[in-house]
């Protein structure tokens, strides 16, 4: 898993060393099978509380399609990006869990800092990935009912240029931007335009449901939009609604 570069220290003044685009995912792993089977159908209480004020939509995807996406993806940008998907590990999981999931990084970590504290070892490239690797997949504890798999993209440092070319070059747009909460948001659309009609690729879909809603009309009518929108990008799914008794 780890790879190095070299950091000289132009890019440490004027730039971020780490540049991480995280894309976050609920998953019924975990759960028994009962209420796995139920949550997959109409999505889980507390993210319609969290995410879904306005009635929202949940997207379930077929796992293994989805991988496959990202294995292509990340084989397009190799020379230049570091790419992985794996389970957050949260603080409240046994010991065991994290040695397992950790071990690696951090006995590399702590090879590199006995030899700093020696003067042996000065160059942080050592530990690059590893450091970023567990940041970016520990998590409190509170969040553990949403099960979380992440999507890790991590342009190499002092690569940022070769980056950005080989995302344009697959005719992706580089770093956008969204508003949360009024502050503006990078991220990356790996797979933009994979749901276009003319190359007949979609994303692997499986199901949207229509998060809950005060009446049946506005139930249906959620219902047909999504339909609507769809069908306009040839994206073949089912589309349902939540059954849970909860209005935001």
């Amino acid at each position: 898993m780890q790879k190095t570069r070299n950091v000289n220290k132009k890019f440490l003044l004027e730039g971020a060393l780490a540049e991480p685009y995280i894309a976050s995912f609920c998953t019924t792993f975990g759960l028994k099978k009962g209420v796995r089977k139920q949550v997959a159908q109409h999505g889980l209480l507390s993210q319609w509380r969290g995410y879904g004020n306005d009635g929202g939509y949940a997207i379930v995807f077929d796992t293994e399609q989805f991988v496959e996406l990202l294995k292509d993806f990340g084989k397009k940008m190799e020379s230049s990006m570091y790419s992985f998907l794996a389970d957050v590990v949260y603080s409240s999981d046994p010991d065991s869990k994290f040695i397992k999931e950790f071990e690696e990084d951090l006995i590399v970590i702590k090879d590199f800092f006995d030899a700093h504290l020696s003067g042996r070892e000065k160059n942080l490239d050592k530990i690059y990935f590893s450091l970023i690797h567990c940041a970016c997949r520990y998590k409190h504890w509170g969040f553990k009912e949403e099960n979380e798999v992440r999507v890790v993209a991590l342009p190499y440092p002092l690569h940022h240029e070769e980056f950005d070319k080989d995302m344009k070059a697959e005719g992706i747009t580089v770093r956008e931007h969204f508003s949360r909460a009024g502050a503006l948001v990078p991220y990356i659309d790996i797979f933009n335009g994979i749901t276009s009609i003319a190359d007949k690729k979609t994303l692997p879909i499986k199901r949207i449901i229509v998060g809950p809603t005060q009446n049946t009309q506005e139930k249906n009518r959620r219902i047909n939009a999504v339909n609507m929108l769809i069908n306009q990008h040839g994206v073949k799914a089912d589309v349902t609604a939540s059954e849970i008794p909860f209005v935001g």
